[in-house]
């Protein structure tokens, strides 16, 4: 399952033979794919978010059965916060998909020594699988220098029955470095297949290293698991190796009987 570039521009698309819906209609098999042509005008003034005092990353929308929009995002602190340290997630709210968002909640932090997600909470995807809300995050460990934090950096799921919380923490990471995907697993996006199961793209390191050498080439891999909650195994071939991506989202788009990631050029 390797991912082709289809075009490139302020965002990057890649498709993937096999396994979404576009939002506004159905679309029919063979339909050409024109994320631009979807793309509607932009008001800073409503639809640009911030939270006073914070550094905020990898926002995300979700339509809650209430019928208003739920941005999940992380934050740290301007004043020597850290995303790999001290990073939380947190959920703002709108009554329009387009915003104004305003923050509602924190949903999640680092949980302390002696837990896989001990120092931050960072990169949240949100995901609805059978009645349930599946948030999935990377956190991070202490060590002796930046470099043992960043390859502690682990994928985990906290799981709740309403979108707004609490999200319960698993006590394991779901998913670990192995090869082709090697020393973190982080950026995770998870996507029901077509046949039951779930799929995740996640990114790692093409190549094993130590924590004390620098980070070479980052790769986007594949893992599957019978269950939202994994564990999930890391599949033998890459899906994207000659590009570095960040923060991925997958879909599966029915009508086109195809996978489609999207993530910031």
């Amino acid at each position: 399952m390797v991912f082709k570039h289809l075009f490139s521009g302020g965002m990057r698309a890649l498709l993937c033979a096999g396994v979404m819906v576009v939002a506004g209609r159905p679309v029919l098999a063979g339909e050409p794919f024109d994320l631009g042509g979807m793309m509607q005008p932009y008001d800073p003034a409503i639809s640009a978010f911030a939270d006073a005092g914070y550094s905020c990353w990898d926002p995300q929308i979700t339509r809650g059965d209430d019928g208003q929009y739920y941005l999940s995002y992380s934050r740290w602190s301007d004043q020597g916060g850290d995303w790999l340290v001290n990073s939380e997630i947190c959920l703002a709210v709108s009554r329009r998909p387009e915003g104004p968002y305003h923050h509602l909640k924190v949903l999640l932090r680092g949980r302390g020594p002696g837990h896989w997600d001990e120092l931050t909470a960072h990169n949240p995807k949100i995901k609805k699988f059978g009645g349930k809300y599946y948030l999935y995050y990377i956190s991070s460990r202490a060590g002796p220098t930046r470099g043992h934090l960043r390859d502690s950096q682990r994928t985990g799921v906290a799981v709740s029955s309403s979108l707004t919380g609490p999200y319960v923490p698993m006590d394991q990471p779901i998913v670990e470095p192995a090869p082709p995907v090697n020393n973190v697993t982080v950026n995770p996006t998870v996507e029901q297949m077509p046949d039951g199961r779930y799929l995740m793209m996640l990114k790692g390191d093409l190549n094993p290293k130590t924590p004390v050498q620098s980070m070479g080439q980052r790769v986007e891999g594949l893992a599957i698991a019978s269950t939202p909650d994994g564990p999930f195994q890391i599949q033998p071939e890459l899906a994207i190796r000659d590009i570095d991506t960040e923060d991925a989202d997958l879909w599966w788009d029915p009508g086109r009987r195809h996978y489609y990631p999207i993530f910031p050029k």
